[in-house]
């Protein structure tokens, strides 16, 4: 397959789904590629942004994994705070349901350790990557 086969295959596809496609704006290779690492160092606000979210998440998540029981802690798989919810992820129903007896801990311990006044906590199963 050529490279002008291709590019006609991709112009193809994406004016059958977009509509029409000027040429010129195709762009069909990478002008200046960079890493995400490079991308989060040197990014702007929109990924700053998104990068100290992440990192608000990471830490939610140590102070509920700090909070509980070994295994109950490895079934957390994400954590969030959210105006004043704590927002828990677990990889199975049977976890979240053992989880539920512990949302006083949970509310007393990573409210106190964020410094955050927590109103309430939200169990989510949310699927695993196996």
């Amino acid at each position: 397959m050529g490279v002008d086969y291709a590019e006609s295959r991709l112009k193809t596809r994406i004016s059958a789904r977009f509509g029409h496609v000027d040429s010129d704006l195709m762009v069909t290779k990478m002008q200046n590629p960079k890493s995400v690492s490079e991308l989060l160092a040197n990014g702007n606000k929109r990924l700053k942004s998104l990068q100290a979210r992440v990192q608000a998440r990471a830490l939610v998540l140590d102070q509920v994994r700090d909070a509980l029981p070994a295994r109950l802690a490895e079934s957390v798989v994400s954590a969030g705070l959210e105006q004043g919810r704590l927002i828990l992820g677990v990889g199975a129903a049977v976890w979240a349901s053992r989880l539920r007896y512990f949302n006083n801990i949970l509310v007393k311990r990573v409210g106190e350790a964020t410094g955050t006044a927590i109103l309430s906590v939200k169990i989510r199963v949310v699927p695993t990557r196996d």
